[in-house]
């Protein structure tokens, strides 16, 4: 059976031009559409459940198969109608835009903007686990839509990554607010159809009859902890059931413990031991290490535009260098003492060669240049760590070589040069095996 429109067909007397399905849930379908007017592309969502609406075959009206499933489909296409004008009456860049609703084929409708980026579930599929760093960026702005959401007393119900959409500057767009629901002031449900859940996203509370009766922003903070968990591991969070009885797996090495501990708080089974508001999540998240950038949102409903990420490496898993990118102190306290080691043993062992002390200016310069190296290397190798490590290590057998058949005036300017490949040699060895 033919559920869906089929390219071409035209809405709102040639207004909009459907292109083609782009994915199809159990209460509606997507198309990539056009806006012929405005010469744009957009999306364009039909109500359609699945399990009760049918379309004949080159025909557009939607019929009903029962006379017992039209108050339940009516109430659903009322929800349908609602969760549009929700969306609607959001101004942040972070939520999907919606141009236009309209019913029409026995049906209702809502047109969007069309996100051309794909979603984080696609970014994780091409490239597996993302760096901490990408993954805190996109923690933080997911959770700035969320408290811009949650301000206006309407839960998502629906954090996921396949429902969290990419601009093409790195920019976050949440779409889906198809189980949405708003709440009075009072923090009671203003409407009572059921819930549905996603599998590893939704937390005890949404399996529960009547377990979303109240506003309880904890919800989505479980949700959006297990996208998290997705981004940085790869795999799908195991379900809540599950995570109640034997807790999350380990995280992969390079997840800075904060991170970790932040991530499985606000997974924590039962919801009163979860951060209760976004703000109290994101206070628990800026324990990680300073090292490591974040765009703070505050819960004003104002906007705030994160830096775009950094650009995705092509390979699967992250390495330990990409965990901590910016240069630390460390490589001061490490290299420096490394220097002076090394400037005292080629010292001794160069003390019977024949020395010119009128190259120190040139000395000078070779030790600025070789201790500016590494994190000059650094950025030219993209941080690849084990790159970096081996080119220290191969300037370093080089220039000692050459160092130990040097009878010339210049061995004190091979002997500093030497010291500082051998110092950021052993230190970025360290750094890549260890913990520096």
């Amino acid at each position: 059976m033919i559920m869906e429109l089929q390219q071409g067909v035209l809405l709102q007397g040639g207004k909009y031009r459907v292109e083609k399905k782009l994915a199809q849930g159990g209460f509606g379908i997507t198309y990539l559409g056009w806006q012929v007017a405005l010469n744009r592309e957009i999306v364009i969502k039909e109500f359609f459940m699945k399990e009760y609406c049918n379309r004949d075959a080159g025909a557009s009206g939607v019929s009903v198969g029962s006379e017992g499933s039209r108050e339940l489909v009516a109430r659903f296409r009322q929800k349908f109608l609602k969760e549009a004008q929700t969306i609607a009456s959001m101004d942040d860049p972070r939520i999907i835009r919606i141009y236009d609703i309209f019913e029409e084929n026995g049906t209702a409708y809502y047109v969007m903007e069309y996100v051309n980026g794909g979603s984080l579930k696609d970014l994780v599929m091409r490239h597996g686990a993302l760096p901490e760093r990408d993954a805190l960026n996109y923690l933080h702005q997911i959770a700035g839509a969320l408290s811009y959401i949650h301000a206006r007393k309407v839960l998502h119900l629906d954090v996921k990554p396949s429902n969290v959409l990419l601009r093409e500057n790195g920019n976050i767009v949440l779409i889906d607010f198809g189980i949405s629901k708003r709440y009075d002031e009072q923090g009671y449900q203003t409407s009572s159809t059921p819930v549905g859940l996603s599998k590893g996203y939704a937390p005890l509370e949404q399996y529960l009859q009547g377990g979303m009766e109240m506003f309880h922003p904890c919800t989505d903070i479980y949700s959006l902890c297990a996208t998290g968990y997705f981004m940085l591991t790869g795999n799908q969070p195991p379900e809540a059931a599950l995570v109640n009885e034997e807790g999350l797996p380990p995280f992969p090495s390079f997840v800075s413990s904060a991170t970790a501990t932040a991530i499985r708080c606000g997974m924590t089974p039962r919801a009163k031991d979860r951060p209760q508001t976004v703000k109290d999540f994101l206070l628990l998240l800026d324990g990680v290490s300073e090292s490591i950038q974040k765009t703070p949102f505050e819960n004003t409903g104002r906007s705030a535009t994160p830096p775009p990420p950094p650009p995705i490496p092509q390979v699967s898993g992250v390495s330990h260098a990409q965990k901590k990118e910016k240069s630390s102190p460390v490589w001061l306290a490490v290299a420096i003492p490394l220097q002076i080691v090394f400037l005292a043993l080629f010292t001794t062992m160069a003390r019977d060669m024949s020395i010119d002390y009128d190259t120190l200016p040139l000395t000078l310069f070779y030790a600025g240049c070789s201790f500016g190296f590494y994190p000059l290397l650094l950025r030219l190798c993209r941080r690849k760590m084990a790159v970096v490590c081996w080119i220290l290590t191969a300037l370093f057998v080089i220039n000692t070589f050459l160092l130990l058949m040097w009878n010339g005036s210049l061995v004190l300017p091979y002997v500093v040069l030497s010291v500082g490949f051998g110092a950021n040699a052993i230190f970025a060895w360290g750094r890549k095996l260890g913990n520096w």
